[in-house]
């Protein structure tokens, strides 16, 4: 087991299996028991904070793998933002404290001879505190043809016995040219178009990741990196350094105005910025903002640093995607001291405008803040898979955003 230390009096402990492959990830952090009572003069539930505690269960996951070493189950574990909070009998009440209002779920994953995913069951509780096995399941299967290609994805609800013909079946197939290159989008919606060197110029509708705005154009730099991406009356222009790390991102309307803009930072040869500096209104009043990045000891987690002192812990799930974050207010003291001394000597050390705290190896081995408190939010949980038919199991592509944070 490795356990991690982090800002907030967050601990994270990474279970491995013999060959060293995780089998189980959880958070704790300070939990608050209340007790439960009812007024008796307007017969309103009412609840009292108890002593908080620390190191108790927020998130948990436990994955069991087949003798390939492949994820055969995945399914959520014990904690305050999946069960509530100690002393809440109806987690999904309003105004029941919460932590994060997680949704516990149970999925199982079935593959073919070449260890391609072919099937998903998605067994997800109807809401915090519920039982995954209560309700429905959602089954996702795929079928491919002899060149490996997908050529079809269908997805229903079923009952928890997987008995019946299923509801809300839809199959969507998909058409290829003789590169193995996709012609139209899901279920024959839309056309994909290709430059001459084969690179993706339009992307229909269906398979951007936003498909209410409409098909992607996307243009390149002469290495393949994107240039420049167009959706709706949005288009997102890009620089990139010498290095081919992306640099400023510039987003304009329809009428050729900056919307917003975006400048990455770095302090190292990585591809992750040491900081950013966007700003959301282009021209407008709000002004520019910076934040700065640091990452746990082990790279796994990251970490941003606003400019008014506080902090966003990015929390992810085994798989590495981002689906919580701990936010640390800058009120405590205690945080915005310990990061003000860090920040003071890598000043004097790497950069005489604005440090960068992230890059490993040339970094402080780790940020931990010891005696601050923390709250969490959910953010979200990932889907067996995404509305694009792509597997589960494999990290989310990195977004494309039209506007903002790349």
């Amino acid at each position: 087991m490795t356990v991690q230390k982090l800002p907030g009096r967050i601990t994270q402990r990474l279970l491995v299996d013999e060959v060293g492959q995780g089998i189980g990830l959880s958070y704790s952090g300070q939990v608050t028991p209340v007790t439960e009572s009812t007024d008796p003069a307007t017969g309103q539930v009412v609840y009292t904070a108890g002593t908080p505690v620390q190191d108790q269960p927020w998130l948990a996951w436990t994955r069991e793998r087949d003798p390939d070493g492949r994820v055969a189950r995945e399914f959520t574990g014990d904690g305050a933002a999946t069960d509530g909070v100690p002393g809440v009998t109806n987690p999904g009440a309003v105004s029941a404290p919460g932590a994060g209002r997680a949704v516990p779920y149970t999925r199982d994953y079935g593959y073919d001879v070449h260890g391609r995913l072919l099937s998903v069951r998605d067994r997800t509780a109807a809401g915090t505190g519920g039982d995954p096995g209560a309700g429905a399941c959602r089954v996702t299967s795929y079928v491919f043809d002899a060149n490996g290609r997908r050529m079809s994805r269908t997805s229903g609800s079923y009952a928890a016995t997987y008995g019946g013909a299923g509801t809300g079946v839809v199959t969507s197939g998909y058409a290829y040219d003789s590169a193995d290159r996709a012609t139209t989008g899901a279920g024959g919606s839309g056309s994909y178009a290709y430059d001459l060197f084969g690179r993706a110029t339009i992307v229909p509708a269906v398979d951007a990741p936003d498909a209410a705005r409409g098909g992607l154009s996307l243009g390149y730099f002469d290495d393949d990196l994107p240039a420049l991406i167009s959706q709706g009356a949005v288009t997102t222009r890009f620089t990139v350094t010498t290095g081919g790390r992306r640099k400023m991102q510039t987003s304009t309307d329809a009428a050729g105005a900056v919307t917003s803009t975006l400048e990455q930072v770095y302090t190292d040869d990585s591809d992750n910025p040491a900081w950013i500096v966007s700003d959301a209104d282009g021209a407008g009043p709000q002004g520019p903002s910076t934040t700065r990045f640091a990452e746990s000891i082990a790279g796994d987690l990251r970490m941003s640093l606003s400019a008014d002192g506080g902090l966003s812990l990015t929390v992810a799930k085994p798989r590495g995607d981002a689906v919580a974050g701990v936010e640390i207010p800058a009120g405590q003291s205690e945080c915005a001291r310990d990061v003000d001394q860090r920040v003071e000597r890598l000043r004097r050390v790497r950069h005489p405008i604005l440090p960068g705290v992230r890059g490993r190896g040339r970094r402080p081995r780790g940020l931990r803040l010891p005696g601050c408190q923390a709250t969490f939010h959910q953010r979200r949980l990932d889907r067996a898979a995404d509305a694009h038919g792509r597997p589960a199991l494999q990290p989310d592509p990195r977004p494309v955003h039209l506007s903002g944070q790349d």
